[in-house]
């Protein structure tokens, strides 16, 4: 009798050692297919705060920029002031190529190119990490008479909000070029493969530089200053001259890719091809950092003829003359860079597997020895055992 009983004893030990089993797979497998604890604890380390390494590599970004400078050269100026020509001729020349490095300083207010940005850096809401917040304390540039143009969001185009990449909010990114006075927004394309590594491609629209009166007409320029009709400029190009004080530029993509016709119509040599002429970037698909891009941008000129200056000759009035354009990319990334990029990646991904994985083998094999062992019942305790042996009699005497 006492062997059954140590055994069952061993049963319901063995039965609570399982469940104990059964509860931590299945929580830590809630915890790794269910929640986003693991990912967040590596985000977490994206965090720009003094003294980490994230912040020393923002402060002082170990990739330089090269930006390739083409400009185009006017070959038939003679001819076509004579009127031997109908279109002016333009040839590419470059690239003349530099590069450019970048340092940052204070982490709320980064002085860049004279201006001080403030930034979110990420500390108790990654959600906000890289955001744009205030250009010289503004939070809207207030150049083109309304609040939505106006209004200054998206990143510098180093990093991204992790959020963004991921869906359903990762069909668009933004980022605030200031050169220009708005935010760019970076559509998702496709998975591509970059330094090593897979990536997601966000590509600007051909049509970003298209305004309509039913798309972006706040970036038309104004009739007047106190007119509430705008001007829309020529399919492809974006009017930049309110935000350069009123100087008469316009950008568009490189050889006027994705324009209107009559944007040809008086210059002659211009070849726009996608892959030679459009932006993109290339994100790591887990930090959301940049590890590739390409911004091509061409800047015009707009043709205005006033009274008293001849010197525009047979240029007609609002003709677009390109003048320079500009590809710019990172530098090959150093190896101590591609190999943080491949560790975030590579790694963590199978750890994360692995910890998943495991986690569902361990839940089901944990379930199904308790589900056995709850099954197993103590036998019946024999009947030899349940009543006094036999020779042994209780008695009752009667006393009157």
């Amino acid at each position: 009798m006492e062997k059954k009983k140590k055994k069952a004893t061993q049963r319901r030990r063995a039965c609570v050692l399982y469940g104990s089993s059964a509860f931590i797979s299945i929580a830590v497998f809630v915890l790794f297919w269910c929640t986003n604890v693991f990912r967040d604890a590596i985000l977490s380390n994206l965090e720009i705060r003094n003294g980490t390494e994230s912040f020393v590599r923002w402060q002082r970004p170990p990739v330089g920029l090269n930006v390739k400078v083409y400009v185009f050269n006017y070959t038939n100026v003679r001819e076509f002031e004579n009127g031997e020509a109908d279109k002016l001729r333009v040839e590419q020349v470059g690239p003349y190529v530099y590069r450019e490095t970048l340092s940052r300083v204070n982490v709320k207010e980064n002085c860049v190119d004279g201006d001080r940005i403030t930034m979110h850096t990420g500390a108790g809401d990654l959600r906000k990490l890289g955001l744009i917040q205030r250009i010289n304390g503004l939070e809207n540039h207030r150049v083109w008479g309304d609040e939505t143009c106006d209004r200054i969001y998206g990143t510098d185009g180093s990093m991204f909000p992790p959020h963004w990449i991921e869906p359903p909010d990762n069909s668009t990114l933004y980022i605030y070029a200031k050169n220009v006075c708005r935010r760019l927004p970076f559509r998702y394309e496709r998975r591509a493969y970059s330094n090593g590594i897979p990536t997601l491609r966000y590509k600007l629209p051909s049509n970003v530089f298209t305004s309509t009166p039913n798309k972006d007409s706040c970036f038309c320029s104004k009739e007047s200053y106190d007119s509430a009709s705008r001007r829309c400029p020529p399919a492809g190009t974006f009017n930049i001259s309110a935000c350069k004080l009123d100087t008469p530029l316009l950008v568009s993509f490189p050889h006027f890719y994705s324009g209107e016709d009559s944007l040809f119509r008086k210059v002659d040599g211009l070849t726009p091809r996608p892959e030679h002429h459009e932006c993109y970037i290339d994100l790591h698909p887990r930090l959301a950092v940049t590890v590739d891009i390409k911004i091509r941008l061409q800047l015009n000129l707009e043709v205005r003829k006033a009274i008293g200056m001849p010197f525009s000759g047979n240029l007609d009035d609002g003709l677009i003359l390109p003048l320079i354009w500009l590809d710019t990319g990172i530098d090959d990334l150093p190896e101590s860079i591609q190999l943080i990029f491949h560790r975030s990646h590579y790694l963590v991904n199978a750890i994360e597997a692995g910890f998943q994985w495991c986690s569902l083998v361990s839940a089901i094999l944990s379930l199904g020895a308790l589900i056995l062992c709850l099954k197993k019942r103590d036998p019946p305790i024999p009947a030899s055992f349940a009543s006094p042996p036999l020779g042994i009699c209780c008695h009752a005497t009667r006393t009157e």
